[in-house]
């Protein structure tokens, strides 16, 4: 599912936005969800209850009260990663966006179907590849997109996630085996029935326990022993000078 919001003052612009992009995504077979907001004010108010919902964020620069370009600085210091494309009447304000780093800047009246299109599905591409970087995790209405970089491990108990990443934990519910699958080909591995590790993080392993960057102990299950120890030599190599005892 790709989440789009369409940030426009003026509602028929705003419709023919959706009817474009609701028959672009048809054709190519694009799930997505399309929310529009008025003006600025109740984007930045929508973000701060669903923070890392949106993928891809059509904005008009000109808006009364809060304009576009406003509106996206602010949402990129709250940590809004999504792929923002801004809609101007003119070119006027083409230099002042860059370090919004936008997808596109496009001009209203004088883009064609196609170059809309084409924009759309580079967005598409750019937001696809971004949900591979990072874990989603929800929990009631708080939902966070953590870089998978900076997960040290996981941990379960009773079906509820315990995510640590930089000294801070998200708790949603799920199961180690479906996260499993999510952190294929991550370098993540399972260590224990209630716990997945991020081998980058590992500094000492032990048979029974693995220490951590952190200075954390984690246990190691005995079925999981030799597949850890492997996993461990794979990624540093038989020479490396981490110890493994």
């Amino acid at each position: 599912m790709i989440c789009v919001c369409i940030c426009e003052n003026n509602v028929m612009t705003a419709k023919k936005y959706r009817e474009m992009l609701t028959k672009i995504s048809r054709k190519h077979n694009i799930d997505v969800n399309i929310t529009r907001f008025s003006n600025g004010e109740t984007l930045l108010l929508h973000t701060m209850n669903h923070p890392h919902e949106a993928d891809i964020i059509y904005m008009d620069i000109f808006m009364e009260e809060l304009g576009g370009i406003e509106t996206a600085r602010e949402l990129r210091l709250r940590g809004c990663q999504a792929g923002i494309i801004f809609l101007s009447n003119s070119v006027e304000h083409v230099f002042d966006v860059f370090d919004i780093k936008p997808v596109q800047y496009l001009v209203k009246g004088s883009t064609f179907e196609e170059k809309f299109e084409k924009v759309f599905l580079r967005a598409v591409e750019l937001a696809r590849q971004k949900k591979t970087k990072f874990l989603a995790c929800k929990f009631g209405n708080s939902k966070v997109m953590i870089p998978i970089e900076d997960i040290a491990y996981i941990k379960i108990k009773k079906r509820l996630i315990n995510v640590h990443h930089k000294g801070r934990e998200f708790r949603f519910y799920s199961s180690l085996e479906k996260l499993e699958k999510q952190l294929q080909d991550k370098n993540f591995i399972r260590t224990h029935r209630s716990y997945m590790v991020n081998l980058f993080y590992i500094t000492t392993f032990h048979p029974q326990f693995l220490v951590l960057k952190t200075g954390e102990e984690i246990p190691v299950g005995g079925t999981y022993t030799n597949k850890v120890k492997q996993a461990f030599l794979k990624l540093y190599g038989k020479t490396s000078s981490r110890p493994l005892l």
